[in-house]
């Protein structure tokens, strides 16, 4: 009887991890990317091109007085108005 309960607990463990080694996880999908569209992407580069400009105009060209407006601070609200507008404009292209 000793015997039989033996090959009974051998068997039963075998197959339990034969059938865990048959277990197998399939990977995740790849990630999928939301296609834009084309004028979804033009709309941006016009946003980023326009604030482009725009902060190109803010940078001072030459020798910076003392009493300027760059020196006070006058360069730094030139650059968040046109970072503002960029974003404004951009928030209008996913509409």
């Amino acid at each position: 009887m000793r015997y039989l309960f033996c090959i009974l607990l051998l068997t039963a463990g075998a197959s339990a991890a034969l059938a865990q080694s048959a277990q197998t996880v399939a990977p995740p999908p790849p990630p999928t990317l939301l296609p834009q569209t084309s004028t979804s992407t033009s709309c941006l580069i016009t946003c980023d091109t326009v604030a482009a400009t725009c902060q190109n105009g803010c940078v001072v060209v030459g020798p910076v007085a003392s009493g300027s407006a760059a020196s006070s601070g006058g360069n730094a609200s030139c650059t968040l108005a046109c970072t503002t507008q960029q974003l404004v404009c951009k928030q209008g292209c996913t509409r």
